[in-house]
């Protein structure tokens, strides 16, 4: 804007411009009064995403503002719609009161709220992490290592790792599902790879990957608000390889801009390897439907089915324990111990949970003190839940739960320390139910502090003592009808009726106004009454609003204890949880062991038992061994089962490293280091990708990163194709598998030739999914048994999925033609002659694909005799004893 416009807008309007410049990429929201108000483009964006009136300030000019607002108290929910479609919300607070003769307040922006930064608990999901991610690329490719740094404001979360190229960065994306992802400015390949990864993240251009060295200066901030606590314990940057660094400090610097004036949420930072966990790629978390079914709701995932947690915290954790798998034996075997107390003993269970579910969020509470975000009703529940802890401490004291929880690891060691002081300070403190907001004060019990308690009784007893002054003057003057009344413009005054102003004290009285009945008057014990009146209320809420920012630095204070009281909390929950599941669904212990075995006894699909499978579930037994039957073909017909018991496999090796019991009589858990599955089919249209270079995509990951000690699920590998290519990539990639890789596999087929793969690779072995025919229909046994199959049974299957009759009988033939013609089944003969196309539309119009009405043969016996005959060497006898031969055979 140039000079002389700028000199034409009111003061207001430039003050807007002024804080716009600042924050020219998010949507400014101006608090003006009761409403938070947008101008020009961004009230046009905002009208059209929050479906808001546009209206104009200054319409009298001839180059009107466009304006948009909402109300101040319902501003959460257009906030939500905004990050939601992607934008960004800078929030612009009126920082003083108005103030008489004073032309204009003073405003700035206190928070910017991107989908990465958000610690407003409306606009977030209990459940789920809200993380913020920075990729630092070491090279100018996807190959090379990057740096990785996440953090979590809402729960003062933040950890950092290198990973080693894409594939585990992709690995990395999934497992913590970031809200917003910061690249380097112009990595439009990078970009774009985040965008496949996490489709719902933001990404989000952000400079200053520079000199990690930078990295000390902000780490610094965050050392200081801990007495340098740092990583891990260690307090210099050093500590962090420079890709790290360098991507932490973008975070901070980030976290810094967006929430001007304010501390830092982040008060550690934990350097983690990604080779400490098993790992599982997006495909593999898509395909066994991990978090979300296929459908793309939370109902009928692993984690919707396994989630029994009573507190946010909890569910959190549990999400992260079953995409972090753990590699470390020690470390699962110590999760299963504390599980299986709970399962043992279901008194104690039950009371625990109980005990839990009365718990608050103390994470995310935590964290919005330390941004001075918190409001009273969330201190309260903070203080309810510390009060709690030493009920939880005693039940658990009652049983060896505490002797042996002290064995277990860090997040589930022995009972942390409560802040006593901190409880009692807040049980004191606070009302048995605060508001939820500051702005009507009501914070405080009474006792806390003396001058709250004068204020709060002068100003909730104003009304009496008015009431008493009106009596008091009517006495005094033996005016009837005086009344003290009162209005904003005037305040307090007493109004006297024309009738009795002869009876007014002239020297007591003073007048304020005529009126037409009457007159209105002051007197000095009014006024001063007034102002004790008119300003407690106003000091009370000043002082509720010092005290109660007191009371929130005391909780600050505390934030690690608080933060080590959460995890035990939630971790406890996650183990209690996974007790109930358990104990409901007869879950066992598995053995996870360093072995090369993965052996379950009847094991069962978690989540296909729960809601699939109405006549009951049918378990089956798997072995595989590296040293033995490492790679299982597995055949049998469509519906059968097969996906769902390679998939049940994966998911017991899931839950079992995660430290979960598992579906299944008893089991052996060779541990895994990934996990790899190429189940079903679908197209990627948006990266130009068919069925089948989706299907190829995912199989050379597997080939190019599965190690012996992995996992592989194969599904109907090449059907994407034709039946032969398909069916020589199928065998090559099992050869491959068997004899580079050398890892436990589960492969299913159609191409029953691969069974011939067990006569010729020792490590090879045939099982199928059972079924039988009943009366030409098809029953599914479930079961799993040694030996291939040799029919897949699509006919009867296609019956089941109501394909008309006609259909139905007419596959049966043409099934029939190519078995008898082609060899083992395989191939379609050649084609018979056919008859004229009148023919074909004299019996209903369709052309059938081989020749077998007598119509049909009689035409090709006619073409064969003709053929042999010589017709001009033929006597009239011969001629006739044709036509009676022909006559014969079509039935005349």
């Amino acid at each position: 804007m140039v000079r002389e416009e700028k000199d034409a807008l009111t003061p207001v309007m430039r003050q807007y411009r002024s804080v716009k410049e600042r924050y020219p990429d998010a949507v400014l929201l101006f608090r003006m009064g009761d409403f938070y108000e947008m101008f020009y483009e961004d009230a046009v964006l905002a009208s059209r995403v929050l479906g808001i009136v546009l209206t104009t300030r200054e319409r009298n000019k001839e180059n009107p503002v466009p304006m948009a607002g909402v109300p101040f108290h319902s501003v959460t929910a257009y906030i939500k719609r905004l990050l939601e479609a992607g934008h960004r919300a800078a929030i612009c607070e009126q920082l003083e009161e108005p103030a008489k003769g004073k032309a204009i307040v003073a405003r700035d922006v206190v928070r910017i709220i991107t989908p990465g930064v958000n610690i407003d608990t409306d606009l977030l999901e209990a459940r789920e992490s809200n993380f913020l991610c920075a990729v630092l690329p070491s090279g100018d490719d996807l190959t090379a290592p990057f740096g990785l740094a996440l953090a979590d404001i809402s729960t003062g979360q933040m950890m950092t790792a290198v990973v080693d190229d894409a594939s585990a960065l992709a690995s990395e994306l999934v497992r913590f599902d970031p809200k917003e992802v910061l690249v380097p400015p112009a990595s439009e390949a990078l970009e774009a790879f985040v965008k496949e990864k996490v489709p719902g993240a933001a990404t989000t251009p952000c400079g200053h990957f520079g000199d990690y060295r930078e990295f000390g200066r902000a780490i610094g901030r965050v050392d200081e608000a801990t007495g340098g606590g740092g990583v891990g314990g260690d307090s210099h940057a050093s500590v962090l390889p420079p890709p790290c660094a360098s991507a932490c400090a973008v975070v901070l610097e980030y976290l810094s801009r967006t929430q001007p004036g304010q501390p830092l949420p982040v008060r550690r930072i934990a350097l983690y390897r990604p080779s400490q966990f098993l790992v599982l790629d997006e495909t593999t978390v898509r395909h066994l439907e991990l978090t979300v079914s296929s459908s793309g709701d939370r109902k009928g995932s692993l984690l919707w089915l396994i989630d029994r947690t009573v507190t946010p915290m909890g569910s959190r954790m549990l999400r992260s324990w079953l995409l972090a798998p753990l590699m470390d034996i020690a470390a699962i075997r110590r999760r299963q111990d504390v599980i299986q107390l709970f399962v043992d003993d279901t008194k104690l269970r039950h009371e625990v949970r109980r005990l839990l579910g009365q718990a608050c969020d103390v994470e995310r509470i935590v964290s919005r003190c330390i941004v001075k975000a918190a409001a009273p009703r969330e201190l309260g529940a903070l203080r309810d839940t510390l009060l709690l802890m030493p009920r939880l401490a005693a039940c658990l004291a009652d049983t060896s739960f505490i002797e042996r929880l002290g064995k277990a690891d860090d997040a589930l060691g022995a009972f942390p320390e409560v802040p006593e002081d901190l409880s009692q300070a807040l049980r004191r403190a606070l009302v048995p139910s605060p508001p939820p907001n500051t702005r009507e004060g009501g914070i405080f019990a009474r006792g806390w502090n003396a001058e709250l308690d004068e204020l709060a009784s002068l100003s909730g007893s104003s009304k009496e003592a008015i009431a008493a002054l009106e009596m008091r003057e009517r006495q005094a003057t033996g005016i009837s009808s005086l009344k003290v009344k009162y209005n904003r413009v005037f305040g307090y005054f007493i109004e006297v009726t024309r009738t009795n102003l002869s009876s007014v004290p002239q020297d007591r009285y003073i007048r304020k106004q005529t009126i037409a009945g009457g007159e209105r008057f002051l007197t000095e014990e009014l006024k001063e009454l007034e102002s004790k009146i008119l300003t407690a209320d106003e000091r009370r809420k000043a002082l509720e609003a010092e005290l109660f920012s007191a009371l929130v630095e005391e909780v600050t204070a505390r934030e690690r204890l608080l933060h080590a009281l959460a995890s035990f909390v939630a971790a406890l929950d996650v183990a209690s949880s996974l007790a109930e599941l358990a104990a409901a669904g007869g879950y066992t212990r598995p053995v996870v062991d360093e072995g090369r075995v993965i052996a379950i006894r009847e094991g069962r699909h978690p989540v296909v038992e729960k809601v699939g499978a109405p006549d009951g579930f049918v378990p089956n037994d798997v072995r595989l061994d590296i040293d033995g039957e490492r790679l299982w073909i597995l055949t049998g017909p469509n519906m059968s089962g097969k996906s769902t018991f390679m998939r049940q496999v994966a998911l017991c090796v899931i839950m079992a490293q995660m430290g979960g019991f598992i579906p299944a009589a008893q089991a052996s858990i060779g541990v895994c280091d990934r996990i790899f599955t190429r189940v079903g089919a679908s197209d990627n249209l948006a990266w130009g990708q068919s069925t089948f270079m989706v299907e190829m995509t995912e199989t050379a990951a597997i080939l190019n990163h599965a190690t012996p000690r992995s996992l592989v699920v194969l599904d109907e590998i090449g059907r994407g194709t034709s039946t032969f290519d398909g069916m020589s990539i199928a065998w090559a990639t099992a050869e491959y598998l068997h004899d580079r890789v050398g890892c436990r596999t589960l492969l299913a087929t159609h191409y029953h030739e691969l069974v011939q793969l067990a006569d010729t690779l020792p490590n090879v072995a045939n099982y199928n999914v059972s079924a039988t025919e009943f009366r030409d229909r098809i029953v599914f046994l479930r079961k799993v048994t040694k030996g291939g199959s040799s029919k897949s049974y699509g006919i009867q299957v296609a019956r089941l999925a109501g394909m008309p009759a006609p259909v139905i009988g007419r596959a049966k033939e043409i099934l029939k033609e190519i078995e008898s013609r082609g060899e083992g089944g395989a191939g379609l003969p050649a084609p018979e002659p056919r008859p004229p196309k009148e023919t074909a539309k004299a019996a209903g119009g369709q052309l059938s694909l081989f020749a077998h009405s007598p119509e049909e043969k009689v035409y090709a016996e006619l073409r064969r005799l003709l053929g042999e005959a010589d017709l001009e060497a033929m006597t009239p006898l011969e001629a006739m004893n044709l036509l009676a031969s022909l006559k014969s055979k079509a039935g005349g």
